[in-house]
């Protein structure tokens, strides 16, 4: 019942929230027969764990789609945010600047215009982060 394909349209879908590990972390915490359940529900082998996390979300009928930016960066247990129950290292993460890429905005414009999460925002309305106008 907590299969994507399950989810009712009026719902929140998500990789993460602050309080669990990332898609990544998660993913390498996987033994090989969950691995493998995955796999076989992603028709895929495990490139870009994270990636193919945000698909299966985007691709969801839930009206809303959130993504933690350590999942669009494909960051590790590194990069979660807080452990419950424990009183220190949390809260340390911070996004850095450089960290978010072309690529990444990339990604998910298709996706999201993929997967109709999107006003179809044209490359001529994004502003170039490199034109210092």
């Amino acid at each position: 019942p907590y299969l994507p394909h399950f989810y009712p349209q009026n719902s929140v879908v998500y990789t993460g929230t602050h309080d669990n590990d990332t898609v990544v972390g998660w993913y390498e915490s996987l033994d090989a027969e969950d691995k493998l359940k995955l796999h076989q529900y992603l028709g895929s082998i495990g490139t870009g764990i994270h990636w193919q996390m945000i698909r299966l979300a985007w691709a969801s009928v839930s009206d809303i789609a959130v993504v933690p930016l350590q999942d669009v960066l494909g960051l590790g247990t590194n990069g979660r945010m807080n452990v419950p129950g424990t009183l220190s290292g949390n809260w340390q993460w911070r996004f850095l600047d450089g960290q978010l890429l072309r690529e990444h905005e990339i990604t998910l414009r298709n996706l999201s215009t993929l997967y109709n999460r999107t006003n179809r925002v044209t490359d001529e309305e994004i502003p170039d982060p490199d034109n210092h106008q």
